[in-house]
């Protein structure tokens, strides 16, 4: 078996977990609506249903087991929809730290919230060298994008995100243009 008979069997399988996920949370939300409507028509109404007897031995558990059902249908449904791949708008990302440097910890972790977009993050711990000291000493964390300092001190959320979307913009208008 080659790589690409592979990578095909993978999104075929792929493609079925995602098909039967969303068939099964389809039937766990009709579930849940037989059930509103059974609970409805039991408790509200004048018609008489023939129920089993566990039906009424268990009235307190159909509100919960409902809302489990409508909640089990949602997230089974989520699992199968398709996983969006992006590719990195970037080529490099490095955060400058320093050992036990709250800030650093936060960079890290705003640019792991953006990680569909980025490439992986580099970390250089700059306290053994005495270069990356003098250059970066007081201002950590500091952050490299493409070989230019984008932020210092802080990364902030807002323009990071800024800077992918116009990042991701160029990349579709070059592409465009080919």
């Amino acid at each position: 078996m080659n790589a690409d008979e592979s990578n095909r069997d993978s999104a075929e399988s792929e493609q079925f977990r995602a098909k039967l996920n969303r068939t099964l949370g389809t039937a766990f939300f009709l579930l849940a609506g037989m059930m509103s409507v059974a609970i409805f028509v039991d408790r509200w109404t004048t018609l008489n249903l023939r129920m089993p007897r566990a039906w009424y031995v268990s009235r307190a558990f159909h509100l919960p087991l409902t809302a489990s059902l409508c909640f089990l249908g949602w997230k089974v449904s989520a699992l199968g929809k398709p996983k969006r791949h992006h590719q990195p708008v970037f080529d490099t990302v490095v955060v400058y730290t320093r050992r036990d440097c709250e800030l650093c910890d936060e960079a890290i972790e705003v640019l792991q919230q953006h990680g569909d977009f980025l490439p992986t993050v580099s970390e250089v711990e700059i306290d053994e060298n005495p270069t990356l000291i003098d250059a970066h000493g007081n201002w950590v964390p500091v952050v490299e994008i493409d070989g230019r300092i984008r932020f210092r001190g802080k990364v902030c959320p807002v323009l990071l995100s800024r800077m992918i979307n116009t990042a991701r913009r160029q990349a579709t208008l070059s592409r465009e243009e080919e």
